[in-house]
């Protein structure tokens, strides 16, 4: 993948590539405080509480908005690192995300990342290797992580699976020269050992989920209970 073309391609990814020499800046942390650490990560879900609160979600008992919270918050982050690393591999390059030296910080719309220029490689081979090792490592971590006596991991890796299949109808929409790419990117993803069972095929050949978000009862809360389209709970 020629450079210039990657550069473009990030412009419109939620990847700041910084300098070597550039410090942690306030309100910023390294990747594995989110997957990896109960604090950093109930301090995201807290985050993610407090917008839902403000959306209107407040009439919602503590126990059900704080699962709603949870789940969302891996949708978030599972969405912030999946995107840009299908992005880049259909594109022809390569994402690596080193759990200290990738930075991230928690913006409305989601996760946002700061990486070494090191991390970014314009060449790479045209399989699923990347989301593979995304799979295994951070995700997996975060899904350890996230899951609770409340909130199970069936659930949390049907996010992933959801967040996989999602990625890939955006970067359709966005770059149609990648869709097809990234569409074959995240069908071998979603063949991997770590999201079987959590979704399937409908006869009409789409993508549903095995699993609830919780999103359905924090909408329920304000009145608007239609579940997200993929929901298992809209079959």
């Amino acid at each position: 993948m020629p450079p210039a073309a990657l550069e473009t391609l990030l412009t419109g990814l939620p990847v700041v590539v910084r300098s070597d020499s550039d410090p942690l800046p306030d309100g910023w942390v390294a990747l594995h405080q989110l997957t990896r650490d109960p604090v950093g990560f109930a301090e995201f879900a807290d985050g993610t509480r407090q917008a839902l609160v403000a959306l209107g979600g407040a009439d919602l008992v503590d126990h059900d908005l704080d699962r709603s919270a949870r789940s969302l918050s891996v949708l978030r982050i599972a969405g912030g690192l999946v995107m840009p690393t299908l992005a880049i591999r259909a594109a022809g390059g390569s994402l690596r995300l080193d759990p200290a030296d990738t930075w991230v910080t928690g913006a409305r719309e989601g996760l946002l990342l700061s990486v070494p220029p090191g991390d970014v490689l314009p060449g790479g081979s045209p399989d699923c290797a990347d989301l593979e090792v995304l799979l295994r490592g951070h995700l997996t971590d975060l899904v350890t992580t996230a899951a609770s006596r409340s909130l199970s991991s069936a659930a949390l890796w049907g996010n992933v699976a959801s967040v996989v299949n999602s990625s890939a109808n955006l970067l359709g929409a966005r770059h149609p020269d990648l869709g097809a790419a990234g569409r074959d990117l995240a069908d071998q993803a979603l063949g991997l050992p770590q999201l079987a069972g959590r979704w399937l095929r409908t006869d009409g050949g789409g993508f549903r989920r095995t699993t609830c978000c919780l999103a359905f009862s924090w909408a329920a809360g304000l009145g608007e209970p239609a579940p997200c389209g993929d929901c298992v709970q809209r079959h």
